[in-house]
């Protein structure tokens, strides 16, 4: 079983994230919690978006971040789904999974033809980030995520 421990201790003027837990990464795990408590500060942390110096996380066998380790965030083989709909605005949709799929540290069993077809995207192929709808732009954000072949989303 493949397991993610993160242990952070955080403090910033309007919060404190301290958590120590080890979660399993069979299926999905929820993270939920009121406005501004560090919900997204935690996921950059993990991402490696986000450093901090008493930061440990480890998923598996590897050490991601801790002491003087620190694995940089396109090692970590993290798919992550931003909350603003981050997309390459000069890349057309194609483009933007093509990006994901060739960036990705080894080759997974997802292919482009997989998320095209789960998240009914070939329609959208042709088309600019700046011309889709918002719903439309979660559905290739979170392909693209997929298309990378990451370990891990967040």
């Amino acid at each position: 079983m493949t397991e993610l421990a993160v242990k952070v201790e955080l403090v910033r003027q309007d919060f404190t994230l301290d958590i120590d837990e080890i979660v399993s990464l069979e299926g999905i795990t929820g993270l939920f919690g009121a406005n501004g408590a560090g919900k997204t500060t935690l996921l950059r942390i993990i991402a490696g978006l986000d450093t901090s110096s008493s930061a440990h996380v480890r998923c598996a066998d590897t050490l991601w971040q801790g002491g003087r380790i620190f694995v940089p965030p396109h090692r970590r083989r993290i798919g992550f789904v931003f909350q603003d709909g981050r997309l390459f605005p000069h890349l057309s949709v194609a483009g933007n999974l093509d990006f994901a799929h060739r960036s990705q540290a080894k080759p997974g069993r997802i292919t482009i033809a997989d998320v095209v077809e789960t998240f009914e995207l070939g329609g959208l192929l042709v088309r600019q980030p700046a011309t889709l709808s918002a719903g439309e732009r979660q559905r290739v954000v979170i392909a693209r995520a997929l298309a990378a072949n990451p370990v891990l989303v967040l």
